[in-house]
């Protein structure tokens, strides 16, 4: 008696487990994918987020660093060349942003109050530029003196001082909840005050 050799297939349960599993399968794998790709943007978000916010503190550096004492115009008021308080200041530098350096640019530095906090401005040269610092709940900005002692406005209100202070200071306060803030110091190099150059009249 000849023996009868069947060929078993798949059957209609096992193929719908098959389905259900690849369906499965492919489910995790469309999420694992959307996850990649959402963290992936937020990296390049936050990678770009911090290189603008690395060159606006150079260029708030690079700008106090080049600012420089300017002698009074002749028969011009007793105004000062430099002034500042806690929320902006105003000077003539050597480093503008938005000109060519070693120009001497008058600008003026300014903290502006919006929804999302305090803001750093920048106006010069009719020229207005926001710089892409991250929103504080509070900026200030301080001014130290030669001997090391911090004040919130520029010439302090008593006593004899120089044109321009040693250094200034951005405090930057993060919101409640949130991380960040910091403080961006920036010295000055150039003298305090109007460096006086001497000279005597040549004979005809």
């Amino acid at each position: 008696m000849a023996s009868e050799r069947r060929t078993r297939g798949f059957t209609l349960l096992e193929m719908l487990v098959v389905l259900l599993i690849a369906g499965m399968a492919l489910v995790l794998a469309t999420q694992a994918l959307g996850q990649y790709q959402r963290a992936h943007t937020r990296a390049i978000a936050s990678e770009r987020a911090g290189r603008e916010q690395r060159t606006s503190e150079a260029w708030f550096r690079e700008s106090v660093r080049g600012l420089r004492a300017l002698p009074p115009a002749p028969g011009a008021l007793a105004r000062p060349s430099f002034e500042g308080d806690a929320r902006g200041f105003s000077g003539t530098t050597l480093a503008p942003v938005t000109q060519g350096q070693g120009i001497p640019t008058a600008q003026q530095w300014r903290i502006v109050s919006g929804p999302a906090g305090d803001r750093l401005e920048l106006e010069e040269a009719d020229a207005t530029l926001m710089l892409a610092l991250p929103p504080s709940a509070a900026m200030r900005l301080h001014y130290l003196d030669a001997e090391g002692a911090l004040h919130d406005r520029w010439p302090p209100s008593l006593g004899a001082w120089p044109q321009l202070p040693e250094a200034i200071l951005l405090e930057m306060v993060p919101a409640p909840g949130t991380t960040g803030g910091g403080l961006v110091a920036a010295g000055i190099l150039g003298p305090r005050d109007p460096m006086e150059t001497p000279y005597e009249d040549e004979p005809l």
